[in-house]
């Protein structure tokens, strides 16, 4: 089991809005209802906190991160797996972007792209949900002040 609570800390920021953790049958529903095995860092992480808010030191700056119980329908709502094939939204930067999961590598990198207009190319935000994790309440002043 993945200590998030340490791994965050020591990678990422506590600048960062935790939720409750999911209920174990909001994501048992989730993996059922969606086509795609979900990785298990993923589901891991909602069984710590289901969604969260947090800045990210790159494109798109921010993040809402759905709980389990909004994921399917959201994909749904928003027509995900018609018009992007092959990715899952998982959340928001509570503007206009979506983040997402990219299925069919199996690393399951984060992307994200325009909400509104799925025709433009996602773009990488990191290569793995672990990688994300790790960038949450980060800013992107703070990883400017890291490189000089």
């Amino acid at each position: 089991m993945i200590d998030f609570e340490e791994l965050i800390a020591e990678r990422g920021s506590s600048n960062w809005q935790k939720e409750s953790p999911g209920s174990p049958s909001s994501i048992q529903l989730l993996q059922q209802e969606c086509p795609f095995p979900l990785p298990a860092e993923y589901v891991e992480f909602l069984l710590y906190s289901d969604g969260a808010y947090a800045e990210l030191p790159v494109d798109p700056l921010w993040c809402v991160l759905f709980p389990a119980n909004k994921v399917m329908s959201t994909n749904i709502l928003w027509g995900t797996f018609d018009d992007l094939p092959g990715y899952l939204v998982i959340g928001t930067n509570g503007g206009g972007c979506a983040l997402l999961f990219k299925v069919s590598e199996g690393s399951w990198p984060v992307y994200w792209t325009d909400e509104i207009y799925f025709g433009l190319e996602p773009e990488l935000v990191a290569n793995s949900f672990i990688e994300f994790v790790c960038m949450l309440g980060r800013s992107e002043d703070s990883v400017v002040n890291a490189a000089e």
